[in-house]
C-alpha cells in the first residue's frame, strides 16, 4: 500500500519518474512551469508552493519539505553530487507507483511541461523559457514573492475556451458519449414544426 503524500509531494514525485535522477533546480524549474501554465488554463495552481525570486529563478523552500517527504516515505533519494563548483542535489526516483489524484486539466499541463521542457538544459528552461515568464519578470530583487495570480485564466482568455472543458468532450466523444455533426442536425430537423 502506498502512502498518502501531500499534492507537492505528488508533484515532485510526478517529475522525479520522468528524469532519472533528475537535478533539483532543474524539478523546481519544471513545478514553476506545470504551477503557471495550470493557472493561465485552469485557474490554480497544481501546488500549493508560494514562489519567490531567487538568484537562480523561482523557489519555494517548502520543496525541500515535498522532497523529504518522500525521501521519509522511501519512494526517493535526495543526493548530493559533486560539481566543479562545488554540489548539487539530484533526485533519484526508486520505481515504486503511487496513485496520484492529479485531475484531467493537470494532468494534460503536466505532459505539456514533460514534452516540452523536461529535455531542455537547466540553463536553457531557466533562461529562455523562466525568466522569460510574466510572473518572473514583473520582480525586481531577489526575496521578492513572484505573482502568480497575474497569470489566472489568461491562456484561456487568450485561446477562448477552457482547456478541461475541451478535454472532458473529448474523453466523451473516445467513449462513444457524442453525436456527429449530421447526426445532431437530423434531430434538430425532426424536432422543428413542420
Amino acid at each position: 500500500m502506498s502512502p498518502d503524500l501531500s499534492r507537492n509531494a505528488q508533484l515532485v514525485k510526478f517529475f522525479a519518474q520522468q528524469y532519472r535522477g533528475i537535478p533539483r533546480k532543474h524539478l523546481v524549474k519544471l513545478i514553476y512551469m506545470a504551477d503557471l501554465l495550470s493557472l493561465e488554463y485552469l485557474g490554480e495552481q497544481i501546488s500549493s508552493f508560494r514562489w519567490y525570486k531567487y538568484k537562480h529563478g523561482p523557489y519555494d523552500q517548502a520543496i525541500e519539505v515535498a522532497v523529504e517527504e518522500l525521501v521519509e516515505a522511501g519512494l526517493v533519494s535526495d543526493e548530493r553530487e559533486p560539481w566543479w563548483k562545488g554540489s548539487y542535489h539530484r533526485v533519484v526516483d526508486h520505481h515504486q507507483p503511487v496513485p496520484f489524484d492529479f485531475g484531467i486539466g493537470e494532468l494534460a499541463v503536466l505532459a505539456y511541461v514533460v514534452k516540452n521542457y523536461l529535455q531542455m538544459t537547466t540553463k536553457e528552461l531557466v533562461s529562455d523559457v523562466v525568466y522569460q515568464t510574466e510572473p518572473f519578470k514583473a520582480m525586481s530583487r531577489n526575496g521578492q514573492r513572484i505573482p502568480m495570480e497575474s497569470a489566472k485564466h489568461a491562456g484561456t482568455k487568450r485561446v477562448g475556451f477552457r482547456l478541461e472543458d475541451v478535454l472532458r468532450a473529448e474523453q466523451e466523444a473516445k467513449d462513444g458519449d457524442s453525436v456527429t455533426l449530421s447526426e445532431f442536425v437530423d434531430e434538430l430537423r425532426a424536432k422543428a414544426p413542420a
